[in-house]
């Protein structure tokens, strides 16, 4: 469930209200999604679910879902649509291109998507956009992820979350499970550096 969550709300339970809602498994009509914190922790329906002095969200115009997972992005292909262009056709420095793409992050997770997978772009500029998110340098929902860092598929990183650098991070909403070792962060280091200097002869 993709819901971000101030920090003042955290000493408060909320319940947000849907039309419908599908968990990925079933559709819950007239559901009822209770936060504790910063965690969901329960699905229910109907105003008999509300808890008592709990802050209702009404949102029953609309259908939940669970936070997408784009598996094929190239977040850093950005395209101004100045007349007579063309995505690829649009020359820049790689520096130039990570910010404006900063753009093509914000609107994928304003669609839904809260994982994505890239695969591959020129000069590491996904890399580099990845640490920069990371850094803080760009903000999407106020998460800091630390650097050389993994979420794994699915994880819900909610509103002004840190994680520290080297840090497996997993769940709904996400949570550092464990510190990484210098051998995993050597392994993830060394597929991407194979990925980028490979992908051409798969193209």
């Amino acid at each position: 469930m993709t819901i971000a969550i101030s920090s003042e709300a955290f000493a408060q339970s909320r319940a947000i209200r849907f039309g419908r809602l599908w968990d990925g498994v079933r559709v819950v009509d007239d559901a009822v999604v209770v936060v504790e914190g910063d965690r969901i922790v329960r699905v229910g329906a109907g105003a008999g679910d509300v808890p008592d002095r709990a802050e209702v969200v009404d949102l029953r115009r609309y259908v939940g879902i669970p936070g997408l997972i784009d598996v094929h992005t190239h977040m850093t292909y950005y395209w101004d649509r100045q007349p007579g262009t063309r995505p690829l056709g649009q020359r820049r420095r790689p520096a130039v291109t990570v910010y404006l793409a900063q753009e093509n992050a914000r609107k994928t997770l304003e669609t839904g998507v809260t994982t994505v997978r890239d695969l591959g772009a020129s000069n590491e500029m996904d890399l580099a956009m990845r640490d920069l998110i990371g850094m803080g340098a760009i903000v999407l929902n106020g998460a800091r992820i630390g650097e050389d860092s993994i979420v794994a598929a699915g994880t819900v990183v909610t509103e002004n979350m840190v994680v520290p650098p080297r840090s497996m991070v997993m769940g709904t909403p996400g949570r550092v499970r464990r510190s990484l070792s210098d051998a995993e962060v050597g392994s993830i280091l060394e597929y991407a550096e194979n990925y980028v200097r490979y992908r051409k002869d798969y193209q």
